[in-house]
């Protein structure tokens, strides 16, 4: 009977070792995922104030434009130029995060 229970009270330590094994490997990778998250956070942040910035631009060549009533055309374009570069690097982050969230799923 006492060896019996000393097998139980065995295999019970061992299942819980495996138990927190497999918390602690839960862990590890919530922790990596808070990073990338941390990660395109910040890279979205830049992107906003990329946009931000190049919104303020397009409201100045406007303005101006207006002023002096005629076409500042090189302006806009690199307006275009830079927002296009923008939507590019909102793409990229949208595909990481799809990635990721891929990688969850496996």
């Amino acid at each position: 009977m006492a060896a019996q229970a000393l097998e139980i009270a065995r295999r019970a330590e061992k299942d819980a070792m495996k138990a927190l094994k497999v918390v602690e490997e839960a862990t590890v990778h919530r922790e990596i995922m808070v990073g990338r998250f941390d990660v395109v956070d910040l890279r979205l942040d830049r992107v906003e104030s990329q946009l931000t910035v190049h919104k303020r631009l397009l409201e100045a060549l406007r303005e101006t434009q207006v002023k002096q009533g005629k076409k500042i055309e090189d302006g806009f374009s690199m307006v275009a130029v830079g927002m296009s570069q923008i939507a590019a690097q909102i793409a990229n982050v949208e595909h990481e995060i799809r990635e990721d969230k891929g990688k969850d799923k496996a």
